[in-house]
C-alpha cells in the first residue's frame, strides 16, 4: 500500500514522523524542493511594461481596491 502525504507546517511533519516511528512504518520523507521559475518572453514584457506604468507620474494610481472600484463607476 503507498500513502502520500502533504504536510503543510513544520508541526505536521513532527507530528507525522512521530507517529510512523511509533508505529513501525517504514517512510521516506523528502522536503519540497522550492522550484525556480523563469518567466517567459511574454511575462518579462508584461512586467517591464507595469514597471514603467507605476513609474509615469501622468498614469492614474490606486491606493486600495475601494479607490479603483469608485474610479470605475464614474
Amino acid at each position: 500500500m503507498c500513502l502520500l502525504v502533504y504536510p503543510k507546517t513544520q508541526n505536521q511533519i513532527n507530528v507525522l514522523t512521530t507517529l510512523f516511528k511509533e508505529m513501525n512504518i517504514d517512510f521516506e520523507y523528502t522536503p519540497p524542493q522550492e522550484e525556480s521559475y523563469i518567466p517567459n518572453d511574454l511575462t518579462l514584457q508584461a512586467m517591464k511594461e507595469a514597471e514603467t506604468m507605476a513609474k509615469d507620474k501622468n498614469k492614474k494610481s490606486y491606493a486600495t481596491v475601494e479607490e479603483l472600484m469608485e474610479s470605475l463607476k464614474n
